[in-house]
């Protein structure tokens, strides 16, 4: 066995069958439901991608550009959750060269199953905390009331950006939303807006570091029972400091390294 390589097995059966990870290997893991492998799980570092095999193993060769490392939660299962937010990523440290992520699933029938979309709810504690109040006695009791009257249909949702409102960092931040997110009715997705992007920061990929560190990915896929949904990161932060005040402004397109 390679020095410092855990075994393969190791971490979801406790064996060894002296399966060593190779020394290249920087993320490994295993993806388990109700402790039994799940084979064939997508696994990606926003620049890698692979597949988890018989014994539900993966490992990667991760540069750790992005910090981190996720899977795209297969039809008929969901991954493991704080309160509301999918737990379908984990932070890289990237400096031991030989780390451990698994991640356990849990059963989940969604053939039948009904996506709620919203958008744009650019909360900052602002108008005396009217958007707070809004937000928090209307619109969550709003979806909460259609998700529960859904009767056998599995209800998820999914935020298409602009959760927060960057200007309003200082008494509404992302720490704070992803703490409201987590008592959402029901499993929610996200995706960056435009407006969740760091307006001190003059670069596109460090702008999107504290949306990375609460929400994960700006770029991923899952699948709820037959449907496979893939998120894009759209948004190019060109935001530039002008007349003593950030410009926050953005083109729209694709980047060649998602596609």
């Amino acid at each position: 066995m390679a020095a410092g390589c855990a075994d393969k097995n190791a971490a979801s059966s406790g064996q060894n069958d002296n399966v060593s990870i190779p020394q290249t290997c920087t993320v490994h893991g295993h993806v388990t439901c109700s402790g039994k492998p799940v084979e064939g799980v997508t696994v990606s570092d926003g620049v890698e991608v692979t597949r988890t095999d018989a014994d539900g193993y993966y490992e990667l060769v991760s540069s750790s550009r992005y910090g981190y490392v996720f899977i795209s939660v297969p039809g008929g299962y969901m991954c493991e959750e704080n309160g509301a937010l999918p737990l379908f990523w984990q932070t890289v440290k990237g400096k031991t060269g030989n780390e451990e992520h698994s991640f356990r699933l849990v059963s989940e029938p969604n053939d039948n199953h009904r996506l709620i979309v919203s958008a744009d709810y650019h909360l900052g504690d602002i108008y005396d905390s009217q958007d707070i109040r809004c937000f928090e006695q209307f619109f969550l009791s709003d979806i909460g009331g259609y998700a529960a009257g859904q009767n056998s249909a599995k209800v998820y949702g999914i935020v298409l950006g602009d959760m927060t409102w960057d200007i309003f960092w200082e008494q509404y931040d992302m720490e704070r939303y992803t703490a409201a997110a987590e008592d959402f009715p029901m499993t929610t997705f996200h995706v960056i807006g435009n407006h969740d992007y760091d307006m001190s920061r003059t670069d596109d990929f460090k702008a999107e570091n504290v949306y990375r560190k609460y929400l994960g990915p700006t770029f991923y896929s899952f699948n709820l029972g037959k449907c496979h949904y893939v998120v894009l990161d759209n948004m190019v932060y060109t935001n530039t400091f002008s007349g003593g005040e950030y410009t926050r402004s953005h083109d729209t397109y694709v980047s060649q390294e998602q596609l």
